[in-house]
């Protein structure tokens, strides 16, 4: 079973309101210091890469802000859900990962077999 590309997006998505909740709830706010600290070694090895500049962007701005970007349904955080920073255990247990995906693959079959 694969998933459409409306179902993977809404799937990243997800992933993001986790990471943020986790980012909320954690006074280090590890998740977004790890994210920040690959951004950053992105932005050695590839600084002509535009996802890295965009990302060194939204990054570094205020966390409120940030979450706004995190949380954004824009054709242009889709575009940067698909090279995330936030991706690996680190940032999201991998027991919430695979809940979330088991999730989403649920839910496509259901949507399927209803079709």
């Amino acid at each position: 079973m694969s998933l459409t590309h409306q179902q993977i997006d809404r799937r990243s998505l997800a992933f993001y309101r986790i990471i943020v909740y986790l980012i909320e709830h954690d006074s280090s706010r590890h998740a977004l210091l790890v994210a920040k600290t690959k951004v950053n070694k992105w932005m050695k090895e590839h600084p002509e890469q535009l996802t890295n500049r965009m990302w060194f962007d939204i990054l570094n701005k205020p966390w409120n802000e940030v979450k706004k970007c995190l949380l954004e349904k824009s054709d242009k955080m889709q575009y940067l859900r698909q090279a995330s920073p936030f991706a690996g255990e680190e940032c999201i247990p991998n027991n919430i990962r695979m809940r979330i995906i088991k999730k989403y693959y649920s839910r496509a079959e259901h949507e399927q077999s209803a079709s």
